[in-house]
C-alpha cells in the first residue's frame, strides 16, 4: 500500500505527547472497527454493485479517515481487465474515467525505481459528500475524507460508498485507517530511526478485515467454479454462514454439482446447481448475513446463467415416419431438433432441408428453412405421381460442415381421374349461328373422390383438335364425384358462333380444363383421349335430309320443347353425326 509519511511541524497544534510515543500527535486506538457491505446485480448494465457502512464503535480514539479494499487481480487471470465501460471514480468533485485513472497511475508507477505491478479489475466507485475516491500503486481502491468533510468518529457510522464493476462477489481484504500524523517541533531534527518508527505506528494502526469485492474471473469458468468453492468455506470460516445444517447442505450442494462439472458435464453441472440456489434464497437473516447470502446467490447464479453447455448433439427427428395419401393431397412434414447433451433443449435457428430422396418425386427439393424456438420446422409436400417417395430432413450445422438428418416415406396411392367416357356429336355439318344438340358424360374413373370441376366443349375445323387453339363453345360445371361415379347432360342446346363458315366440323369435350384436380392421369381428360381400362363406341348417325331446316324451326321446335309438347330430339332433321345418346349408349362397354 502506498505509505505517506506525514512530518508536520508542531506550529500552532498544542498537543501532548504519549509516553514513548513518536511525534507530538497521540497514536490513536481503532479496535472492532467495522465494515458492513450487500451486493446486487443489475440487469440492465450486467454490472455488480458493493454498498459499504463503515463502523468506528465507542471507545476508540482514532478518527477513521482512510478505507481502502484489495482489488488486485493475477493479469493472466483477470477476464474483466477490460471492462471499463461506464466505470468513473470520483476525485474530489470531479467524475474521472477509470481507463484515465489508470493510465495516469501507470505513467507515475514507471518512474519508480522499483515499479509496482498494477494488476487491478476495473472498477467505479460512488463516495458520500465530502469524500474522494482513488486508485492506489498497491491494487486498492481508496475511499478518503475531504478536507471538509468530518472523519467517522468514534461512536458513529457512515454509509453511501459504493464500487461497482462487472466482476461477481469474491472475499476481498479490507484496511480501515484512522487519522494520525507524524508531528514534530523540528523538521531538521527529525533522524532516519524517527522515520521508521513513523512508519510502523502507520503500519500497526490499521485495522484489517475483510468485505465483499469484485473478482477477475470469468463468468462459468473453472476458476469461477473454484473460487466461489474456496469462498464458501472462508465465507463459513467467517461466520457469514452462520447456521451449521445451511453451511453443511450449500457445500454438499456445490460439491455434488461439481462432480458433474468434472466429468465434463457441464449441463447436469448447472442442473444441479438449481437446489444450491433454491437452499440460499429460501434462507433467513438469522441462517447467515447480507454477505453471505450475496456471496453465494449472485456466484450460484452466474454460474447457472454462464457455465458453458456441453457440445451439442442434436438429435433430428421427422414425421410422420410414413403417412398414405391420394396424389394431389397435402403432406405436413415436421422436423424436430433437440439437443440430447444439454437436457433435450429444442435447438432453434438451425437450417433444415427437405429433400425427396427416391421415389417417383426423387430429387425434388420440397424447402428449404430453418427451425423456430421450439426447435421445429414444418413443409407440406404433395404430388401429381403414384409411387412411394423416401423423404430425407437434413439438419446443418457449423455452416454445413456437420449435418445430420432423419427420413421417412409418403406413399401416394391413388387418386380421381376424370375422363369424357360419351359425347355425342363428335361431328358436325353446320354453318354459323346454328343450334345443335349436345350428350356428354363426365366420369371419376379414380380411387379418390374428385372435388368440383369444369368439362369444357371445343370445336375445330381439323380433325386432331388442339384445345390450345381451338374455339370454345361452351362448358358445364360438374360437381364432385365418388369413384366410378358420373354426371351426363341429355341433348342440352348450344349455338355455333355466328361468324362460322358452312362446313365440316370436329368437337370435342375436356374434363377438368381448368386443371384444378390432381389426377392419376392427367393425358385422358378430352374425349378423344384413350382412357386405359374403358372403352367408348362412337356409332355414327346421319338423320334425313342432311341440313335443310332453318332457324326459324329451330326456335319453333325449341319452344315446343320448352313446354313439352314433344322432344326436338326426335323425328327432326339435323345435321349432326354421332352417336344419339340412349340407343347407342347401350353399345358402349367398359372393360376394368
Amino acid at each position: 500500500m502506498l505509505r505517506i509519511f506525514r512530518i508536520v511541524l508542531l506550529g500552532f497544534l498544542a498537543l501532548v505527547a504519549n509516553a514513548g510515543a513518536v511525534g507530538l500527535m497521540p497514536t490513536p486506538v481503532l479496535n472492532n472497527a467495522k465494515i458492513s457491505s450487500d451486493a446486487s446485480f443489475e440487469q440492465g448494465t450486467g454490472r455488480y454493485f458493493y454498498v459499504y457502512t463503515v463502523t468506528n464503535p465507542a471507545g476508540n480514539s482514532g478518527e477513521i479517515w482512510d478505507f481502502t479494499i484489495d482489488v488486485y487481480d493475477d493479469i493472466y487471470a483477470n477476464g474483466m481487465r477490460n471492462q471499463t465501460f461506464g466505470l468513473t471514480i470520483p476525485l474530489g468533485s470531479n467524475q474521472v474515467d477509470f481507463s484515465v485513472v489508470l493510465s495516469n497511475l501507470m505513467s507515475v508507477n514507471a518512474t519508480r525505481s522499483l515499479p509496482m505491478p498494477l494488476q487491478v479489475i476495473p472498477f467505479g466507485q460512488v463516495v458520500p459528500p465530502g469524500w474522494s475516491g482513488g486508485l492506489g500503486i498497491d491494487s486498492v481502491a481508496h475511499f478518503i475524507s475531504g478536507d471538509d468533510a468530518p472523519n467517522i468518529v468514534p461512536g458513529t457510522s457512515l454509509g453511501g460508498f459504493q464500487l461497482y464493476s462487472y466482476g461477481v462477489p469474491t472475499i476481498r481484504n479490507v484496511q480501515i485507517m484512522p487519522l494520525w500524523m507524524h508531528i514534530v517541533d523540528d523538521h531538521d531534527a527529525v533522524t532516519d530511526a524517527d522515520r521508521v518508527a513513523a512508519g510502523q505506528i502507520e503500519q500497526n494502526i490499521i485495522f484489517h478485515t475483510v468485505s465483499l469485492g469484485p473478482s477477475g474471473v470469468s463468468y462459468g469458468s473453472f476458476a469461477h467454479w473454484n473460487q466461489l468453492r474456496d469462498d464458501l468455506v472462508r465465507a463459513i470460516q467467517l461466520g457469514w454462514i452462520i447456521d451449521p445444517t445451511l453451511a453443511s447442505t450449500l457445500t454438499s450442494q456445490l460439491a455434488t454439482a461439481r462432480q458433474s462439472l468434472d466429468a465434463k458435464d457441464f449441463y447436469t453441472a448447472k442442473i444441479l446447481l438449481q437446489p444450491m440456489l433454491a437452499t440460499i434464497s429460501q434462507s433467513v437473516p438469522a441462517q447467515r448475513t447480507s454477505e453471505g447470502y450475496a456471496l453465494v446467490y449472485l456466484n450460484v447464479q452466474s454460474l447457472i446463467n454462464n457455465t458453458p453447455n456441453n457440445q451439442i448433439e442434436p438429435k433430428v427427428s421427422l414425421t410422420p415416419k410414413s403417412s398414405l395419401l391420394s396424389i394431389g393431397g397435402n403432406q405436413i412434414l415436421t422436423v424436430t431438433v433437440i439437443d440430447l447433451a444439454n437436457g433435450n433443449v429444442p435447438l432453434g435457428g438451425v437450417p433444415i432441408r427437405f429433400k425427396v430422396d427416391t421415389g417417383p418425386n426423387a430429387g425434388k427439393v420440397l424447402g428449404n428453412t430453418q427451425t423456430n424456438l421450439q426447435g421445429i420446422a414444418t413443409i407440406t409436400d404433395t404430388s401429381t405421381l403414384t409411387g412411394t417417395d423416401s423423404i430425407i430432413a437434413t439438419a446443418y450445422f457449423y455452416g454445413g460442415e456437420v449435418t445430420y438428418d432423419d427420413k421417412g416415406v409418403v406413399i401416394w396411392s391413388g387418386g380421381p381421374d376424370l375422363v369424357v367416357p360419351f359425347f355425342s356429336p363428335p361431328l358436325l355439318i353446320t354453318k354459323g349461328g346454328r343450334k345443335f344438340y349436345m350428350s356428354e358424360e363426365t366420369q371419376n374413373i379414380g380411387n379418390v373422390m374428385a372435388p368440383a370441376s369444369v368439362t369444357r366443349y371445343y370445336i375445330s375445323s381439323v380433325p386432331i383438335l388442339d384445345v390450345t387453339t381451338a374455339t370454345v363453345i361452351g362448358e358445364r360445371s360438374i360437381p364432385a364425384l365418388q369413384p366410378g361415379k358420373s354426371n351426363s347432360i341429355h341433348q342440352r342446346v348450344f349455338r355455333m358462333p355466328k361468324n362460322l363458315p358452312v362446313g365440316t366440323y370436329y368437337l370435342a369435350a375436356c374434363a377438368d380444363a381448368n386443371n384444378t384436380v390432381v389426377e392419376l392421369n392427367e393425358n385422358n381428360n378430352c374425349s378423344f383421349s384413350k382412357i386405359e381400362g374403358h372403352q367408348s363406341f362412337i356409332v355414327p348417325v346421319k338423320r334425313n335430309n342432311g341440313g335443310n331446316e332453318d332457324d326459324e324451326d329451330d326456335d319453333k321446335c325449341e319452344d315446343k320443347d320448352h313446354h313439352g309438347d314433344r322432344d326436338c330430339s326426335k323425328g327432326k332433321e339435323d345435321w349432326i353425326l354421332g352417336k344419339p345418346f340412349g340407343k347407342s349408349e347401350e353399345k358402349r362397354s367398359e372393360k376394368r
